[in-house]
């Protein structure tokens, strides 16, 4: 049994709606769904109004499994993440080291942050 969680639900329900307003108009909605087994899976569905097509006369579904695009993206953000926790932790060192006591360092002087005790 696959099943949609609640907020993916609204989500999809809104981008269906948006189509059904203009012929022609495409739209996009991704969702996660639980497989039987417990896994996760990220879909995106693309809708185009199709009413004015006399042969058709259709809302036209397209679904694409995104999942290791997902994926993909979470790692990147935690790699950017760590990166610049990095960046962060080096740049204090560095002004603790090379900003003598009670002189405000460049990096804090032009972030606003306040002077060194």
């Amino acid at each position: 049994m696959r099943r949609a969680y609640h907020s993916d639900k609204q989500a999809v329900a809104k981008a269906f709606e948006r189509v059904t307003t203009a012929p022609g108009l495409s739209t996009k909605a991704q969702y996660s769904i639980t497989q039987a087994d417990g896994t996760t899976r990220w879909l995106e569905e693309t809708y185009v109004n199709r009413l004015n097509v006399p042969d058709l006369a259709a809302i036209v579904a397209t679904l694409r499994d995104i999942t290791e695009q997902k994926q993909a993206e979470r790692e990147r953000e935690t790699r950017l993440q760590e990166r610049e926790d990095v960046l962060a932790q080096n740049a204090a060192d560095t002004d603790r080291r090379s900003t003598p006591a009670g002189v405000q360092s460049p990096r804090a002087y032009y972030c606003g942050s306040p002077p060194a005790p």
